[in-house]
């Protein structure tokens, strides 16, 4: 009966076969294939004869000479039915199937034939090749088992899909000419540390499933294109891939261990998550996506064309040998860069942050060619308290810079157009003029430059004094802002020291500490210089409304006090004008909610309201004849 039921699935499975004969494996104590006394009937399957190895016992089926068959069902009910190849060759011109009771155990040899068969039990790989058109599919609750043994190769020519357990357990290599593909049900686990080998032809390692390294203190060493979209899990040791990889959308790379880009060109597609994932040597990455996690940049290219992108729970650690990192595409950082010793930056494409690039290394960033440049709309800081950190290529600041004790240098191009400098007790220094067109200069140490200033300078009230080496120039836009909590210089008061020749204009203020009233006849030092053109136009924060005291700015040939007078409550808002190229109208900020209106006749009734004024408006030359100017109380 069970034979029978046996034989009634096969032929639904084959209906090409229904006119083989099916020869049924009689022998339970173990035997060889080609004695017909283990048949029934008593030959030995042939060519188009289906072999049927179902008989209940534990007992094995050897190979003793070259095979071809038609089908194959090979294990029963109970016990364990094995056929092992013992170094022959079996054609399987058709289907196979392999029960969870059976045991397929390919000792060198080989599997050869178009055939196609199906793993639900075990299929015990010791060596020996899977031939060109032969296809192996471990189903969900089968097994491969590669190794123990003596160090054979096995090779595949074929294909193996896996939907079940790949377990690689020791010696011997694995030679990749064909396919395998690990599904998303399935797990391939390399228990030690080999080569996986690719062959001359199109090998591919597709895994849609877990690849882990378990086993072995060693490397891996996979040549064979890696197509991931699952989950690499690198336990222990060193798993490397190889040219040709390629990494999809939703492709995870975790573990202990350490997974490592090492040569060729990779692709990444889409957005992956990786905890141990390393780019080394000379290889190079490409493609158009993102990765959260951990990536770890050695050495090693990102690619011309290429769209990187770091999450905002992504992070890139530069470093990890001497070996200089080449950036020919565009990289854009949403979470963290952290650039540590030792090798260089070269910088060819684009590099956007938008998250940290913390500087912690006493380096260069290098520039190859005309199209590099780096631009910084998130925080870019040098963490570092000595020594020194270049960037040779263009710069944009529309963020925030923060330097240290240290020297941060730009030996290109330098912008600033809305960005913040926050100078910590180190050096910020730029070989080309400081237009610092908009944003915040603040802190304390040294601005090593030519400063144009048409945005804000406000230095720190504590830790010492910002100092500017090099000439200094306020347009009618600028501002300088000192903060004042008391009277002790460098504790609790700004102080700028320009040790060239000053050009004053634009504005000038303060912000007072709270809490804080000064006496009259309190003079605060603010501003010295090793020369003077000009003087400030706009004062804000100059009246102490309800106190009877202002400060009043007092010029002498190298510095600038403020010194502090008893004065009347003013019975106007003071409006200056100020012409000089452009032209400048303001009036104190203490004086909030007033609106500014002009018109080119006294006379005339209906003035013209300049929206979205505060305190200050720059009228851009050529300028009209005759403008005249009034406030409107709130």
């Amino acid at each position: 009966m069970k034979t029978e039921l046996i034989l009634f699935a096969l032929t639904i499975a084959t209906p090409a076969l229904t006119s083989a004969d099916v020869i049924i494996w009689t022998n339970t104590n173990n035997g060889n294939w080609n004695a017909a006394a283990n048949w029934s009937p008593n030959q030995v399957p042939a060519t188009n004869d289906i072999a049927i190895i179902t008989n209940a016992g534990s007992y094995t089926v050897t190979l003793n000479t070259y095979v071809t068959i038609s089908g194959l069902v090979l294990g029963g009910n109970s016990g364990t039915q094995t056929l092992s190849t013992a170094e022959q060759v079996l054609t399987l011109d058709g289907s196979g199937n392999v029960g969870a009771r059976g045991v397929f155990k390919l000792s060198l040899g080989s599997l050869s034939g178009s055939s196609q068969l199906r793993v639900a039990g075990a299929f015990a790989w010791d060596g020996g090749v899977i031939d060109t058109n032969a296809a192996v599919s471990v189903v969900s609750g089968g097994q491969m088992l590669i190794g123990p043994g003596a160090n054979h190769a096995r090779v595949l020519h074929g294909a193996i899909t896996n939907a079940g357990t790949i377990t690689w357990r020791s010696s011997g290599w694995i030679f990749v000419a064909g396919v395998l593909h690990n599904l998303d049900s399935g797990l391939f686990d390399a228990q030690w540390a080999a080569p996986i080998v690719g062959l001359p032809g199109t090998p591919r390692f597709v895994n849609d499933g877990v690849f882990r390294k378990s086993g072995g203190a060693g490397t891996l060493d996979c040549s064979v294109p890696f197509i991931n979209n699952g989950t690499v899990d690198t336990q222990v040791g060193k798993l490397t891939l190889p040219d040709g990889s390629v990494f999809n959308a939703g492709g995870l790379f975790i573990g202990a261990g350490e997974t490592v880009l090492n040569n060729g060109t990779n692709t990444i597609n889409g957005d992956i998550h990786c905890e141990n994932l390393s780019l080394q040597y000379s290889a190079t990455l490409v493609g158009t996506g993102s990765f959260s996690g951990t990536l770890a940049w050695g050495g090693g290219y990102i690619g011309p064309g290429a769209a990187l992108t770091v999450a905002t729970n992504g992070e890139l650690r530069l470093g990890g040998g001497t070996y200089v990192k080449f950036l020919y595409g565009n990289l854009t950082n949403a979470g963290t860069i952290i650039y540590q010793p030792a090798g260089s930056l070269a910088i060819g494409g684009a590099l956007h942050n938008l998250g940290l690039f913390d500087a912690q290394i006493n380096g260069r960033l290098f520039r190859l060619g005309s199209s590099a440049v780096f631009i910084n709309d998130g925080t870019f800081q040098r963490s570092l308290v000595a020594g020194s950190t270049a960037c040779e290529l263009p710069f944009v600041n529309r963020g925030t810079i923060k330097v240290p004790l240290g020297t941060l240098n730009f030996e290109g191009s330098y912008s600033n157009p809305i960005g913040t400098i926050e100078v910590c007790g180190g050096t910020f220094r730029t070989l080309q003029p400081l237009d610092f067109s908009g944003g915040l200069l603040t802190g304390w140490g040294t601005v090593s430059a030519d400063v144009t200033n048409a945005a804000c300078i406000r230095p720190a009230c504590s830790n010492g004094l910002l100092t500017i080496t090099g000439r200094f120039e306020q347009l009618l836009g600028g501002r300088l802002e000192f903060d004042l909590a008391g009277n002790t210089p460098g504790i609790d008061q700004s102080r700028l020291n320009i040790t060239g020749a000053a050009t004053l204009r634009g504005t000038i203020g303060v912000r007072w500490g709270e809490g804080y009233l000064p006496s009259p006849g309190t003079n605060f030092s603010v501003v010295s210089f090793a020369s003077r053109q000009g003087e400030f136009c706009c004062f804000d924060n100059f009246i102490l409304l309800g106190q009877e005291r202002r400060l009043t700015p007092v010029y002498s040939a190298t510095t600038l006090t403020l010194a502090t007078i008893a004065a009347l409550e003013p019975t106007t808002v003071p409006l200056r004008v100020t012409v000089d190229g452009d032209a400048l109208v303001c009036w104190p900020v203490e004086f909030p909610g007033y609106e500014l209106y002009w018109s080119t006749n006294l006379s005339q009734t209906n003035w013209t309201r300049l929206p979205g004024t505060t305190n200050r408006w720059i009228e851009s030359a050529p300028l009209a004849r005759e403008k005249f100017f009034r406030l409107k109380a709130p």
